[in-house]
């Protein structure tokens, strides 16, 4: 789904800021059912072992990290950044389009009244 955005964002950047590296996680593709939590640990690694990469390929001791996430992707990233290890990179920017993060009213463990949900997005 963001196919589009990363190749647009590869073409702006690759000739002006060579430094930058832009990355499309392939962890959980045709992976989306069995959870947020086994989704974002496959997330988690996978990033790991880019960062693990990308500190013996280039000569830099610490890298900003951004996420873009979409939808059931956003979610998967959120859960992924508490598993990360800090000490290799340093969050930047973590942004999600459509991302559930409250739930799906539908589908909610206690039915949650549509005002109510305004109120709890205002307090996290």
């Amino acid at each position: 789904e963001l196919g589009y955005f990363e190749e647009r964002l590869q073409k702006e950047i690759e000739d002006s800021h060579p430094e930058f590296v832009v990355y499309s996680a392939k962890a959980n593709v045709g992976k989306t059912s069995d959870g947020i939590a086994a989704g974002g640990q496959r997330l988690a690694d996978e990033i790991m072992d880019q960062l693990k990469s990308y500190h013996e390929k280039f000569d830099h001791d610490h890298f900003s990290l951004s996420f873009v996430g979409n939808s059931l992707g956003g979610l998967y990233a959120r859960y992924a950044l508490s598993k990360l290890d800090w000490t290799l990179a340093h969050p930047l920017i973590f942004c999600t389009t459509v991302t559930p993060h409250l739930g799906v009213s539908n589908h909610t463990y206690l039915p949650i009244p549509r005002w109510a949900e305004w109120t709890v997005a205002q307090v996290i």
